[in-house]
């Protein structure tokens, strides 16, 4: 009998949760109006179908056991060891690929433009797939909010700005409401340190209250169609970005594509005709120039 399956684990939303539940953002499916209500932590991040039982496993036993207590590294600001590292960036990967957006857009491009894309190694990635070598060689470090903000957690919980393989692309991953981890690549003489108390051995700092509110501009805007965020944590601006913003426009799937030297214009094109022609709109271009390259906006 299928199971839900989670998209979202668990143990990467559990941040989130007050009290045994969310603060759950949503387009109401019928209406297109944007609700708010609460959410078991349990329940919010999974549905049914996705995947075979199989896979489902799998991701619990060769993955996640695994990436749950990196995540509890990161979360103390604990630096990774080569091996954590691959298999951090496993998990990233197949956090992009498990969500039901990258699949419905996948399952779109199968059956409309190309023979087969279904992924070699499931939804649990591999430690010695190509596109690890794309995320480990890049810089990785922490953004921590400041307490007048926080960070919230959506249905596309990766923001990745392009292909893996575009050196500029950079990967947003929420671990908390106060805390994200990011994956660039910055300059040679790059450098950020901890300030206003912070305490650990992975680079980080502490992001001014415009970023903040930036990247979860982006977030939302990447999302499908929910979101949560803990219920401790009040910001006035995310209930009006919210209706404006959320699920405008979703994260593109770009693990379909590796550029392989192909012209980068041609093959941002190629996803976005993807997209626009699943969704039956004209999305435009997918520019998020704001935050990329990442190191463009650290304070100084």
């Amino acid at each position: 009998m299928p199971r839900k399956n989670h998209f979202s684990p668990k143990f990467a939303n559990k941040a989130w949760r007050s009290k045994g539940n969310y603060k759950h953002y949503f387009k109401d499916q019928s209406s297109g109006d944007i609700k708010i209500g609460s959410k078991g932590w349990r329940a919010w991040g999974r549905k049914s179908g996705l995947w075979l039982n199989e896979v489902e496993d799998n991701l619990a036993y060769k993955l996640e056991n695994d990436a749950s207590q990196i995540y509890t590294k990161l979360s103390n600001l604990q630096e990774l060891d080569a091996d954590e590292r691959k298999k951090w960036a496993q998990f990233i990967l197949s956090q992009i690929v498990r969500t039901p957006t990258f699949m419905r857009y996948e399952k779109f491009a199968a059956r409309n433009f190309l023979e087969s894309i279904a992924p070699e190694h499931d939804r649990v990635g591999c430690e010695k797939c190509g596109d690890i070598y794309w995320l480990t060689q890049r810089n990785w470090f922490l953004v921590a909010s400041n307490e007048n903000n926080f960070f919230v957690r959506t249905d596309n919980p990766v923001l990745l700005t392009g292909f893996i393989d575009r050196p500029k692309s950079v990967l947003l991953y929420p671990i908390s409401p106060r805390l994200m981890w990011v994956a660039a690549s910055m300059p040679d003489n790059w450098a950020i340190d901890w300030r206003n108390g912070h305490r650990g051995t992975l680079n980080g700092y502490e992001a001014p209250n415009l970023m903040i509110t930036l990247i979860n501009f982006y977030m939302i805007s990447a999302a499908q169609n929910e979101f949560v965020s803990h219920f401790n944590y009040e910001a006035d601006y995310i209930k009006e970005m919210t209706k404006d913003v959320l699920g405008l426009y979703p994260q593109p799937p770009f693990s379909l594509h590796m550029l392989n030297h192909e012209n980068e214009s041609d093959a941002f094109e190629s996803i976005r005709s993807i997209m626009s022609v699943c969704d039956n709109t004209n999305h435009p271009a997918w520019t998020l120039d704001e935050i990329e390259p990442f190191y463009g906006i650290i304070a100084k």
